[in-house]
């Protein structure tokens, strides 16, 4: 069987002409061209290894992307946030920052390497004050245990980098090393405010835990454990309003159609999850943790559970517990 007039057409494109043409389509069509013949499908794998290449994104923050990714294996750092949505998106969202969480051995090391790539600390909240190449703050509150359920954090540390363009654009890139008192997968699971938060990378991987209601539906659930009715509308519901999403709370009506319920995993057949190609010079070096858990189990509960947070949708939590 010949080849169509649309697979003559893509395959006479040049592969930069091409990938503007696919990062038209939104990410159902693009799976459904995926699926149409084995010629489309081909197509498709090489836009993917494009679209999805990290050494692309990491390229606009630093001057050795390949460093970074061998820093965050070593570290077990992970990337999430609005960088993590951006990344699955393929989208771009002027001003925002790049959240990096870790636990404490790792900390110094990030903190250090982003010097070395030009970004400079900034003071900013008070609970954070201190200097961590200097007192290294996370450290003492680990040691004094005193982090809780509320305040997870150990640290959080800024930098910033001042880059201007030679058409005179000047552009402020903010990174966030945000050290945290457990896995730092666990903590994006069980802390984060919603759904569509709910993506990290890690050196080798990337993961959504709840694609099809983020970007097909551009639903996010609420699944935080500290709101409520003084608090229905804080600042990163707008945020994300803005970018288009709609937020199910805990006064929306019921509506799990987009939802999968009950005892899940990261990296089940509901999560999106993209392997990287390997680099061509990988650290040897055992990562300070080990690897990381890419199979944690945990469980989606509804509030017919009677433990979803008040002005919340859901809860993830930690399987078993709370039936």
């Amino acid at each position: 069987m010949g080849l169509s007039t649309l697979e003559t057409v893509l395959l006479q494109l040049r592969p930069d002409s091409l990938n503007l043409v696919l990062a038209e389509l939104d990410i159902l069509s693009l799976l459904r061209f995926s699926r149409s013949s084995t010629c489309l499908r081909s197509i498709y794998f090489c836009y993917k290894e494009t679209a999805w290449d990290p050494v692309k994104s990491y390229q606009r923050w630093f001057n050795h992307p390949a460093a970074f990714r061998r820093l965050l294996r070593r570290t077990n750092a992970v990337i999430s946030g609005s960088f993590a949505l951006q990344f699955f998106d393929r989208s771009y969202y002027p001003d925002s920052d790049m959240d990096i969480y870790l636990r404490c051995a790792g900390a110094m090391d990030v903190c250090r390497w982003l010097t070395t790539e030009g970004y400079r600390y900034v003071k900013s909240d008070k609970s954070y004050k201190h200097v961590p190449l200097q007192h290294q703050g996370h450290i003492q509150k680990a040691v004094k245990n005193n982090s809780t359920l509320n305040r997870p954090l150990l640290g959080v540390y800024n930098f910033k980098k001042t880059l201007a363009s030679s058409t005179g654009y000047i552009e402020q890139l903010l990174i966030q090393v945000i050290v945290v008192d457990i896995d730092p997968i666990e903590h994006i699971l069980f802390g984060f405010h919603s759904t569509a938060v709910i993506n990290f990378l890690t050196a080798d991987d990337a993961i959504s835990v709840f694609p099809r209601s983020t970007f097909i539906h551009r639903l996010s659930y609420i699944s935080s454990t500290q709101l409520g009715n003084s608090n229905r509308f804080p600042t990163w519901r707008s945020k994300y309003e803005r970018r288009g999403f709609t937020f199910m709370d805990g006064f929306s009506r019921p509506n799990n159609h987009f939802l999968v319920t009950g005892p899940r995993f990261v990296m089940d057949r509901f999560c999106w999850h993209i392997h990287f190609r390997n680099e061509p010079f990988r650290d040897l070096k055992r990562p300070y943790y080990g690897d990381h858990n890419l199979k944690l189990h945990f469980e989606i509960l509804t509030r017919s559970s009677g433990v979803v947070a008040e002005g919340a949708y859901i809860r993830v939590a930690e399987p078993l517990i709370w039936r």
